[in-house]
């Protein structure tokens, strides 16, 4: 059997930290057997779904690297890919329900149908109307939408990760498949779209296992072969409960891709830490690239128990992939963050440096303009108390003149310079190791710790290193 798995999210807004986590299982799953891996757009609220939310869902999944192999931007023969332009199809197989029994006209009213949900939900109380009946019911005005007859039985299936799940669906009303306007509902569009798209697998959170019994019988009275299912357990956040904007706002870490390919974050690094939440890889390794990820996408790995989502171990894997990146490619992604501070960020070559000397303490990219004023500032500020007392001290105040006496010597401030100018100081001083080092540390950068000295200042330059000794001198 050929594996055709699908992502079919609404584009009603951001796309959600879990939908993604079901995005990239899908993805590694269908690349792992050298299957297909189809993007469905379901649009079919009106009232929410937007062009301009399609295009921005587009490119989020590209941005993680995501490509398709059929969709709505490259077509496919299993197409149209967005459900508002799939409405005849939809129209045809709910006549063909209606025609073999299975589905009726229901022209219960608005009114009627809040004083049943009063009473306890639909009655199927036009479950066997007559003609006569419907063209009464036509004459008042009624537009019917069109239910299910759901069967008085029990219904078992497999799921891939649940196991045997069994359903009783005798207090089960009568639903809606397609509504009085023509458009179809979730439960119905997901079967007909599954079915004709040839989907062979359906792997999606544990929320929509309600829904499977609901898809199945509609299956069966439709004909058709039903897929295997895969209900992933959902993550929660740091409360326990379902992982949701309150629960980020209480927390303060995001729950929309958008918003962490905003600050910074790779989109290997998310791939790569969703993937592990109630899965895991046999080698017991955690940072794993796309190629492993897809050679180990078995689905029989993912775990039963719901998976809680650690902002930290994200934090920890991004800038683990940071600091292995290529630097160019950074320094690229960190001169807007740059810019957006107010730092001039243009030159490409002087970002790399600062970057390579910066990185290792960053989580995500939007945290770079913390550490990068001692590159800029023209006039360096103490971190601590300690640092202060050190600069003052008159050792220091001797260091800084003698540095400052070196600097006219030379033309540019280089590595190699400055290290040749550092033993030169030694030499002339008498003083050395870390009573040498660390006043010059603190004079030029305002700290006790920190970057590379050597590679600092070269990025600093001779004139604001100058500078910054002056004041220190003053």
């Amino acid at each position: 059997m050929s594996v055709r798995v699908r992502f079919a999210p609404s584009p009603t807004g951001f796309l959600h930290i879990g939908n993604v986590r079901t995005a990239i299982f899908n993805y590694l799953f269908a690349r792992h057997h050298n299957g297909s891996f189809i993007l469905r757009i379901e649009d079919t609220d009106q009232e929410r779904s937007t062009k301009e939310s399609e295009t921005r869902l587009i490119e989020i999944l590209k941005w993680l690297g995501f490509s398709w192999d059929e969709g709505p931007d490259c077509g496919g023969e299993v197409g149209p890919y967005r459900q508002m332009e799939r409405l005849a199809l939809y129209q045809t197989y709910a006549q063909q329900l209606i025609d073999s029994g299975h589905a009726y006209y229901c022209y219960t009213s608005a009114e009627e149908l809040a004083q049943l949900r009063e009473q306890g939900g639909y009655d199927n109380r036009h479950r066997e109307l007559t003609l006569e009946q419907q063209q009464a019911f036509e004459a008042e005005g009624r537009q019917p939408v069109v239910r299910f007859k759901v069967p008085d039985q029990e219904i078992t299936f497999t799921d891939i990760i649940k196991g045997n799940v069994t359903v009783n669906l005798t207090d089960l009303p009568d639903f809606v498949i397609l509504r009085a306007n023509g458009i179809p509902t979730y439960n119905y569009a997901c079967v007909i779209d599954d079915a004709l798209m040839k989907i062979s697998h359906v792997i999606r959170g544990d929320d929509h296992l309600i829904n499977t019994p609901k898809q199945i019988i509609m299956y069966h009275a439709l004909g058709f072969d039903l897929p295997e299912f895969a209900h992933m357990p959902m993550i929660l956040g740091q409360d326990g409960s379902k992982l949701s904007k309150r629960d980020a706002e209480k927390y303060g870490y995001p729950i929309y891709l958008e918003q962490y390919r905003d600050r910074g974050y790779l989109p290997e690094a998310i791939i790569n830490y969703l993937s592990l939440l109630s899965w895991s890889s046999e080698s017991g390794e955690e940072l794993l690239s796309l190629d492993q990820l897809i050679a180990e996408a078995d689905i029989h790995r993912i775990g039963k128990s719901a998976a809680k989502f650690d902002i930290q171990k994200l934090n920890w894997m991004n800038g683990m992939y940071i600091r292995e990146a290529d630097i160019t490619r950074i320094a690229r992604l960190a001169q807007p963050y740059l810019q957006a501070a107010g730092y001039p960020a243009d030159d490409l070559d002087q970002v790399t440096e600062i970057v390579s000397q910066t990185r290792k303490y960053l989580e995500y990219l939007a945290q770079i303009p913390e550490h990068v004023g001692l590159f800029f500032a023209d006039r360096v500020e103490f971190e601590n108390e300690e640092a202060a007392k050190i600069a003052q001290t008159e050792t220091a105040q001797t260091i800084y003149r003698a540095f400052l006496d070196g600097l006219e010597t030379i033309d540019t401030l280089t590595p190699d310079e400055f290290k040749s100018l550092m033993k030169s100081i030694q030499k002339s001083t008498g003083i050395k190791g870390k009573n040498l080092w660390m006043p010059v540390r603190v004079g030029l950068t305002g700290q006790t710790h920190g970057p590379d000295l050597a590679a600092t200042v070269a990025i600093v330059g001779k004139e604001t290193c100058a500078n910054r000794l002056k004041r220190m001198l003053q």
